[in-house]
């Protein structure tokens, strides 16, 4: 009897495992799966990165009618102390490539803004927590957040222009809230907008509009001292020196990523 069951043993156990196979496999695939997405959670919940793209644009009315130029950003920054609340210092790496706003006003008029900012809401405004908190809100936030350009003292950067787009030494600073006393009558300012998007980054452009540029020195007009340049007013300084990474700007990014 005994030497029956074991037989039985020996033939049904085979079998029951041959039957069962398939419910393990998916047990343990479905295990697998399991600690495959708390890993992925975990590695999101402390990421140290993010990148975002901010969009400047801008309309005015001229007498051939309404004109828009814009410019797309790219900003990556990655921390280096992601437990700190610190606004500033923070960053272990920073990288951007940015170029002029470039819009023709008219034939062989052009008014650039160089844009100096490359955020249009900052985190810390509105959101409390930790850098990591921040990081992840500029990761999720929606293509269109962002704020309306009202005219001159809240555009992201400055506007300026050139009298002969040929000639560097012949910029000079514009007034988004009076146009007409650069471009003459029948040029107005309409409307503005600074925000995250998903558009592509501005590539190549400005370098069409500003031949010049790739050959431009550190500084081109009066006195080439960095620091003494920064001391004078925003008035007095295009009197002086304008430099190239003013209206193309790239930082630990290599260009040749942003080719068309």
């Amino acid at each position: 009897m005994k030497l029956r069951i074991a037989m039985l043993l020996v033939i049904l156990t085979p079998l029951c495992l041959w039957a069962m196979y398939p419910y393990a496999t998916a047990w343990n695939e479905d295990r697998l799966a399991r600690i495959a997405a708390e890993k992925a959670e975990e590695k999101e919940r402390n990421r140290t990165d993010a990148e975002w793209r901010a969009l400047t644009s801008i309309t005015i009315e001229t007498p051939e009618g309404l004109k828009t130029g814009e410019v797309v950003r790219w900003t990556l920054v990655d921390v280096v102390h992601p437990d700190k609340v610190s606004v500033i210092n923070y960053a272990g790496h920073e990288a951007y490539y940015s170029e002029a706003l470039a819009l023709e006003v008219k034939p062989g008029r052009w008014l650039i803004g160089i844009i100096k900012d490359s955020t249009p809401i900052k985190a810390h405004t509105v959101i409390d927590g930790n850098t990591l908190d921040r990081q992840k809100w500029y990761r999720d936030v929606p293509s269109g957040t962002g704020r309306d350009i009202t005219g001159n003292a809240d555009f992201p950067g400055e506007l300026v222009t050139f009298r002969d787009i040929n000639d560097p030494a012949t910029i000079e600073k514009v007034d988004l809230d009076n146009l007409e006393a650069t471009f003459g009558p029948g040029y107005r300012f309409v409307s503005g907008r600074f925000e995250f998007t998903d558009k592509p980054i501005t590539h190549g452009r400005i370098a069409k509009v500003l031949p010049w540029l790739g050959s431009l020195k550190w500084s081109v007009i009066g006195e080439p001292d960095f620091k003494t340049r920064h001391q004078r007013t925003k008035e007095q300084k295009w009197k002086y020196s304008i430099r190239r990474d003013e209206f193309l700007f790239s930082f630990g990014e290599d260009l040749a990523n942003f080719e068309e």
